[in-house]
């Protein structure tokens, strides 16, 4: 259809638009049409859908009452009248409206579980006293009702992630899902490799790894690259040079040192 035709049918002021919109909201596809409520029917004036969505729902068997439709929609020659039936619970052109006192209802249940919706008046002490330097938390509006206690304060301090440890978090996520890792995701069974263990003495993966560092056990970068290195050191003393096996820990040895150097370049500005 010519984009002038799209246009006039989608601002008539007789029929209605919906767009059809996914999760990650990417537009799938759109409708446009003219609703005879009284007449229980909805003519479809146009309607695109992504090829990769479209599911076949027309048929061009109709079966509605002709009398309801007849000289109400368009049939001319050439053209290919079909129908689609709806489910007849969902008010599809209501849907707005439904999914508006959805919503509605849905903060009600939340405000009556929480006090989310009360807005404390701001501070005026620090204002009115510039010379004041602390305040006890506990008068401060909210806080009370909120249930802080300076308990809960020290124990969240505690368990703070310092830039060293989110970055390993972050550095031992991207080696799981590297193309080289597939050898080094978890430990090695001594049943499929019976003398694995009398040779490496000192064994690591990445899913021990993994464990170390959400348990913030490399406090220092050094620790941290020591226990890495030894999933390279320890691939290579068992497997031969040039098996796949060491490709994979040379890959992923590389992609570990850049992480490195990425770090320290940072880590000294």
């Amino acid at each position: 259809m010519p984009k002038e035709y799209i246009a006039r049918l989608v601002y008539d002021r007789n029929h209605s638009s919906l767009a059809i919109v996914k999760a990650n909201g990417h537009v799938v596809g759109g409708i446009t049409y003219r609703l005879f409520e009284q007449r229980q029917f909805a003519e479809i004036v146009f309607c695109a859908v992504s090829s990769s969505e479209q599911v076949k729902g027309f048929t061009k068997e109709v079966t509605l009452d002709k009398r309801l439709w007849m000289g109400y929609i368009k049939d001319y020659e050439g053209g290919t009248l079909m129908q689609c039936s709806m489910v007849p619970k969902v008010e599809y052109a209501k849907a707005k409206e439904i999914l508006a006192r959805q919503r509605e209802a849905v903060l009600e249940k939340i405000q009556a579980k929480t006090r989310s919706q009360i807005v404390y008046p701001g501070l005026r002490c620090f204002k009115e006293n510039p010379d004041l330097a602390a305040i006890d938390p506990l008068t401060i509006p909210g806080i009370a009702e909120s249930g802080w206690t300076p308990e809960m304060d020290e124990i969240s301090r505690k368990h703070a992630r310092s830039k060293l440890n989110t970055w390993q978090i972050t550095v031992v996520g991207e080696m799981l899902v590297h193309p080289s890792a597939w050898p080094f995701q978890k430990p090695v069974d001594a049943q499929e490799v019976p003398d694995y263990y009398t040779v490496v003495k000192e064994p690591m993966d990445l899913m021990t790894l993994e464990a170390n560092v959400e348990d913030n056990k490399y406090p220092v970068l050094e620790d941290f690259i020591h226990d890495t290195r030894k999933i390279f050191e320890n691939c290579k003393n068992y497997n031969g040079e040039g098996t796949r096996y060491w490709r994979c820990a040379s890959g992923l040895e590389k992609f570990f040192d850049e992480k490195v150097k990425e770090w320290r370049s940072r880590a000294s500005k």
